[in-house]
């Protein structure tokens, strides 16, 4: 999990490993052992056949742990099976119907297939069980606003909480983007001012440096010359993350973005392409809707209106192409969020957003 959400690094692929690897030798038909196998075949390698394979002989050894379970699923959903996947998460719950973990994945898996309905209801179910989780709280308003299009379910939520709770800076992120959201750079302005951190987790999973969140409020604002100062005092922190993680494609295309900010037109695409490359829709839903969601507003900002719309067009109905951050592809992303002002002029981007969202397709 630290691998996969914080620092994918080769450091922690090689101990993940050589763990899983060491207690099948102990113990060759040791359940957990083939449970951490499968869990590095998915998290590290990309594998999701091998992963199904060691999972399914950890429930062989394991048939009453529901985190076998979640983790199929999980896999199953990447590869694009949602249908298995969701029957998958039902079995799990049979098993283990308290698993936090398991309720807020398989919310996770609605809120993809934008079933706000079921979402919902399924992110209430964690918040009964664990009430303080203050990220699902926040997660559950922007469920609203994918839904019903209004940012006041988000800024009722981030105002219940105490003023000093901010690990990792996801409070902050929050309230600065639903601030830009509703073009209130001096709210924007003021939530990074009261974070004491240097940098700030997004809901990517990528940490941004406080200049980059700031330079963004500078765009808002109409400051094009003190926002190109502040993306460039980020680049070197954002360089430094894909150096030390080059084959994580969603670091790699947050990376493009900030060159398309730049106004390194070149670059941008270069590096969103790469990304797409890492990280193909074919082979990872999740994450390749996340990094083409990213190219589609890569394109937006540098110019390219008609490949922009063209993606556009396409992952309003891709499973995954939706997140609690800027390249998210919904109805509400579009018509609220700042990122896509380049296109509101052309008749096409009003044609979509004048439209009832598609429906999602999916198997």
């Amino acid at each position: 999990t630290i691998y996969h959400f914080y620092q994918p690094t080769e450091s922690w692929k090689q101990k993940a490993n050589a763990e899983a690897l060491e207690s099948l030798r102990l113990q060759p038909n040791l359940g957990e052992g083939h449970l951490a196998l499968g869990l590095y075949h998915y998290y590290m390698e990309g594998d999701y056949q091998a992963a199904l394979r060691e999972l399914g002989l950890a429930a062989q050894a394991l048939p009453n742990d529901g985190d076998v379970g979640l983790y199929t699923a999980a896999v199953q959903r990447r590869q694009g099976h949602f249908a298995q996947a969701i029957a998958s998460y039902q079995h799990a719950e049979a098993i283990d119907p308290r698993n936090s973990v398991m309720l807020y994945d398989a919310a996770q898996t609605y809120f993809g297939l934008r079933d706000w309905r079921t979402a919902a209801e399924r992110m209430d179910r964690v918040l009964a069980l664990f009430p303080d989780s203050f990220n699902v709280k926040i997660q559950r308003a922007y469920i609203q606003f994918f839904w019903k299009g209004s940012t006041a379910p988000i800024k009722a939520e981030l105002q219940t909480l105490p003023p000093n709770l901010d690990p990792d800076g996801v409070v902050t992120f929050a309230r600065w983007d639903v601030s830009l959201m509703d073009r209130d750079a001096a709210a924007a302005e003021k939530a990074l001012a009261a974070c004491q951190l240097d940098t700030i987790a997004s809901q990517t999973g990528v940490p941004l440096p406080k200049s980059y969140l700031q330079a963004c409020v500078d765009l808002v604002r109409g400051d094009a010359g003190k926002a190109r100062a502040e993306f460039e005092a980020a680049r070197p922190a954002i360089e430094k993350i894909v150096a030390n993680s080059p084959q994580d494609g969603t670091r790699r295309a947050q990376l493009a973005l900030l060159y398309a900010y730049l106004r390194r037109k070149e670059d941008a695409l270069r590096e969103g392409q790469r990304a797409m490359e890492l990280k193909p829709i074919s082979h990872d839903v999740i994450e390749g809707a996340t990094v083409e969601g990213f190219y589609a507003l890569i394109c937006a900002q540098v110019g390219e209106t008609s490949e922009a719309i063209s993606r556009i067009e396409r992952l309003l109905t891709t499973p995954f192409a939706v997140d609690y951050a800027d390249e998210s592809i919904t109805l509400s992303d579009l018509r609220q969020r700042w990122e896509w002002d380049p296109l509101r002029k052309d008749p096409r981007f009003q044609k979509i957003l004048a439209g009832p969202e598609p429906k999602t397709q999916y198997n």
